[in-house]
């Protein structure tokens, strides 16, 4: 049991080395190549995708052993704080239009949350 929740790793990280590459192909092809900066961007890359990996198999064990009504949601709101982050902290959305459309989306998270948790 102590190991159920990870069983699907490997095939989500084999299924992230395809789907990458080709969606990069098609936005080459699409808009052209973009500018690739691998001594600026690969230690801070490689950090994210270390921070991710970990952050989804701890998802998964905190589904496994809180439920689907109280795991899932809780980590689905993770992206609530990654919101505000990006909001507040880095200042990456900017102007009304864009905050009033991440605002509806946060509700939209909160709401599939608290359905899920009750209906769930």
């Amino acid at each position: 049991r102590s190991l159920q929740p990870i069983v699907y790793i490997a095939s989500f990280g084999l299924g992230c080395m395809v789907v990458n590459p080709a969606f990069l192909a098609v936005y080459a092809l699409v808009r052209g190549a973009p500018a690739m900066h691998f001594r600026t961007a690969a230690l801070p890359g490689v950090c994210t995708g270390y921070m991710f990996a970990v952050g989804n198999v701890l998802a998964t064990y905190a589904t496994e052993y809180l439920g689907n009504t109280i795991g899932f949601p809780l980590s689905q709101c993770s992206m609530l704080v990654t919101a505000l982050w990006g909001v507040l902290l880095f200042r990456e959305i900017r102007g009304l239009v864009a905050i009033l459309m991440l605002a509806g989306a946060c509700f939209i998270i909160i709401g599939g949350a608290g359905m899920l948790s009750i209906y769930g």
